[in-house]
């Protein structure tokens, strides 16, 4: 709410400040805008997180901007669609809990119909899977469907491989917090398949395939930036006041982060 609010500041006048003045605002003008930048203050961003149970979809949440927990259920938006409002260190964020695809054709087809009602009402959909799960024809699918009907916009998507810490073969170096070499080959490997496979069935922006470790707070700062490009332009400023990502040097050994900084 930094730079919404410091928008607001300058609006609160009755007389048109200075540099607005200079521009050319007369005071009706003014209270329009300030009647607008209010109504931009009270909504805030809206996300679409699609994914089955147990990919970590709450602790990438929590990850990208310190929302520890749901502050209140809000409602039962669409069938089996649950819109949760977290409140994080900087400020509100509202996330529509997508149901997943692929575990049944008839309950798809009413999953199908749930994303057809919600996602044009999102700044951002944040689909999120497990970067060793292989079995993505159900999410090729789908993908083809919503983007054939005009009701996913491929710039809005951000594609999640969490779990990276866990692919295999490699292991990850608990003492710096990163893949090692041979982990960091299969996780390249991982991105490169799934951009090639869902590139078959949805024209994907540049870079919006992102591996990350919702737990150790790996590229959770890049996962951020892909969701923020993934925004229209007048709304990215919504998600950019909340973001706070977590700092994957927390889980770094402490001994090597003084040897790092010289002490």
């Amino acid at each position: 709410m930094r730079l919404i609010q410091r928008f607001l500041d300058l609006l609160s006048g009755e007389e048109v400040p200075l540099p607005l003045r200079a521009l050319g605002i007369t005071r009706d003008q003014m209270r329009f805008l300030r009647v607008e930048a209010e109504k931009a203050a009270a909504m805030p961003p809206r996300v679409a997180l699609i994914g089955e149970t147990g990919v970590g979809k709450s602790t990438t949440i929590n990850a990208l901007f310190n929302a520890g927990r749901p502050v209140s259920h809000t409602e039962a938006c669409t069938q089996e669609a649950h819109e949760y409002r977290y409140t994080g260190s900087k400020g509100e964020i509202v996330v529509v809990d997508m149901p997943g695809i692929g575990e049944d054709t008839e309950a798809d087809k009413v999953h199908l119909d749930t994303y057809r009602r919600v996602l044009p009402t999102v700044d951002v959909v944040l689909w999120v899977f497990k970067a060793d799960n292989r079995a993505i024809a159900n999410i090729q699918r789908v993908l083809k469907v919503l983007v054939d009907e005009s009701v996913l916009n491929p710039k809005h998507l951000v594609i999640g491989l969490n779990q990276v810490d866990l692919l295999q073969p490699g292991e990850w170096n608990s003492l710096i917090n990163l893949p090692s070499a041979q982990q960091e080959e299969s996780i390249h490997a991982r991105t490169r398949d799934i951009e090639a496979k869902l590139g078959r069935a949805c024209p994907l922006p540049a870079g919006r395939v992102v591996p990350y470790s919702a737990t150790k707070a790996y590229e959770t700062d890049r996962l951020f930036h892909a969701m923020l490009d993934a925004c229209d332009r007048k709304r990215q400023w919504a998600l950019f006041e909340r973001a706070d990502c977590a700092d994957f040097t927390t889980l770094v050994d402490p001994n090597l982060l003084k040897l790092a900084a010289g002490n």
